[in-house]
């Protein structure tokens, strides 16, 4: 099966953070797999046929050529999918039922998508879902990527370390 590659030049971030607004499908289908390194390339670009395989996995099979039609068409006030490619959709990456159906947003997800990119908050969806054991793992490793990153900002602000250009011979 050939994969079928988009690319993710609609900045979800940027869609999001607006009041009232109407996400399109390949709006929501970008903010929910961002962060699922698998569904995408090595550049971060959607690959249809990997979210076909993806929810066939889960149990709620959607072929690529329909996921390719949907993720071509036009904006929410254009096009909306059919009835069962969002309930597919809902069931294997547990996303709202208006977003996807192009409805106006409830007054919470609106106000969490004006606080927050769409992806970051279906991550946080993912996270809240972990195990507390696993979630606590996770957060572990986070805080120390933070104190790595935070040692190294320090390091390269002192006196003492010199960054090496690889430029110059």
């Amino acid at each position: 099966m050939d994969e079928q590659i988009f690319d993710a030049a609609v900045a979800v971030g940027d869609n999001c953070h607006m009041p009232k607004k109407r996400l399109s499908f390949r709006d929501v289908l970008e903010g929910v797999t961002q962060h699922m390194p698998s569904l995408r390339t090595a550049e971060g670009r959607l690959v249809a046929t990997r979210v076909a395989e993806y929810c066939a996995k889960q149990g709620y099979p959607v072929s690529q050529p329909t996921l390719s039609r949907h993720l071509r068409a036009g904006g929410p006030e254009g096009h909306k999918p059919d009835p069962e490619t969002i309930a597919a959709l809902i069931a294997a990456f547990r996303i709202p039922r208006e977003l996807l159906e192009g409805e106006h947003m409830s007054a919470e997800l609106d106000t969490a998508l004006t606080r927050s990119p769409l992806e970051d908050l279906f991550l946080a969806e993912r996270i809240s879902r972990l195990k507390p054991g696993a979630r606590r793992a996770l957060l572990i490793q986070l805080e120390e990527i933070e104190k790595r990153e935070a040692e190294l900002l320090r390091a390269l602000q002192g006196t003492n370390v010199t960054s090496l250009d690889r430029k110059r011979t």
